[in-house]
């Protein structure tokens, strides 16, 4: 599951659509729960989530960052 909050803390995408390789098979495209028809969403940082279990029961811990730390959450920033 992936998820895109804004700053403040108002869900704004998710999605936990996967291909039949388990690989994401979309992505948050700045507007709000990703419906053109919808809010534009402002330029700025949000804040995302991303949580998984594998097929075998193992759960994501994460990727890693520069300080060697893993983390399932972080900052995006949209541009427009």
């Amino acid at each position: 599951t992936i998820q895109v909050y804004s700053l403040w803390g108002n869900l704004v995408f998710t999605s936990n659509l996967l291909n039949t390789s388990g690989q994401p098979v979309e992505g948050w495209n700045g507007w709000l729960d990703n419906i053109k028809s919808g809010d534009i969403l402002p330029h700025g940082n949000y804040i995302w989530k991303a949580s998984a279990t594998f097929v075998d029961g193992a759960v994501w811990k994460g990727m890693e960052d520069e300080d060697g730390e893993r983390r399932t959450s972080g900052v995006i920033t949209l541009i427009r």
